[in-house]
């Protein structure tokens, strides 16, 4: 895992939260125009890769291809456009946003009005992604994919540091966020995986799942069901009356947790890393950050300044899934408990 404070993308991308999408977009075309521009066989190799092969770049000229952001046509604005003689390519970039009911189709249409005659349709995104019969993409690209290519090139053919230097920052940028690889390290984030890979979408999108009974009904889900409840009876212990909530997935593929003291603090997992349970402030402010020591949770800005703490379940020192139900249950207690007492310190 990548240190931010040795991560440009990642100290800056504490800023642009809102800007996400757009964030991560121009972090890639960046390395692409890079890689156009200081290493032509590497940037040949991506783009014939990344376009499955519709890219001819070695017959087209490496020095003929434009890759640009935003984009504007009279059907919208594509995340990217890639352009070379007689071909037009334009990728649309989700994060963890949901594709809108007729994006996919716009595009289609401009690429059919553009007068190119060579086009192709990209959907490049975190997860699985459904789209209607009429907008279905002609390439579906993971940002885990994305990444790994992006490796390969960097220990093939990538000649200057300070190119491999690039490459690396962004594959790191990704791995912080959990987009490089699906990290499988337990049955609650092998479930998840194989429940979204076989559904598409998102976990909780269109109302699919808003209860936790109902993640009873897909086995994949039950491993999930379980932490939830007994992160449920860690708060009970402490007399807190939590609120099961979901979110939708504008946050790291979206999150289910727990609303305490009306929105005050929460207790939380996100879909893209449910191995690691999360205590926040997130609906309060930090009043007085110099009552925070610094040796539990982290202190972020946000929309506000809040405290977070983290339980990683899969830590070394901690192996909570070889734990007894007993020794699991007193984690939880211990997590819960020393975090609720630190966020009453921070938050008035």
């Amino acid at each position: 895992m990548a240190n931010q404070s040795k991560n440009l993308l990642l100290s800056l991308h504490r800023w642009a939260v809102r800007q996400d999408e757009n964030f991560t977009t121009e972090a890639l075309v960046f390395v692409l125009n890079h890689l156009l521009l200081h290493e032509p066989k590497a940037a040949r190799s991506l783009l014939e890769r990344m376009t499955d092969g519709f890219l001819n770049v070695g017959e087209l000229g490496i020095d003929r291809i434009r890759i640009a952001t935003q984009t504007t046509i009279a059907e919208g604005r594509p995340d990217i456009e890639i352009s070379a003689p007689g071909h037009r390519i334009y990728i649309e970039v989700k994060v963890d946003a949901a594709l809108e009911a007729t994006q996919l189709e716009r595009y289609r249409q401009g690429l059919a009005s553009s007068g190119v005659p060579n086009t192709q349709l990209i959907l490049l995104s975190r997860y699985p992604m459904s789209a209607t019969n009429s907008a279905q993409p002609d390439r579906t690209l993971r940002w885990y994919q994305v990444s790994a290519m992006l490796e390969d090139e960097m220990r093939s053919r990538v000649k200057n540091p300070k190119s491999g230097y690039l490459i690396q920052q962004f594959v790191e940028f990704l791995q912080a966020r959990n987009m490089s690889s699906r990290r499988v390290a337990s049955a609650v984030s092998q479930g998840l995986w194989d429940y979204l890979d076989r559904e598409g979408g998102l976990l909780f999108m269109n109302k699919r799942i808003r209860r936790p009974g109902e993640l009873l009904k897909d086995e994949a889900l039950i491993p999930l069901y379980n932490l939830l409840i007994m992160m449920g009876e860690a708060l009970k212990m402490e007399k807190i009356q939590p609120k099961l909530q979901f979110d939708s997935g504008r946050h790291n593929g979206g999150w289910i947790g727990y609303n305490l003291e009306r929105m005050r603090f929460w207790l939380f997992v996100y879909v893209s890393d449910p191995d690691t349970v999360i205590f926040d402030t997130g609906g309060r402010s930090v009043v007085d950050p110099e009552r925070f020591d610094g040796k539990s949770g982290e202190l972020l800005q946000k929309e506000r300044l809040v405290w977070r703490n983290r339980l990683n379940l899969v830590a070394p020192e901690i192996k909570f899934y070889s734990q007894s139900r007993e020794q699991q249950n007193h984690i939880l207690k211990d997590f819960v408990h020393s975090s609720y007492q630190i966020a009453q310190l921070l938050v008035a």
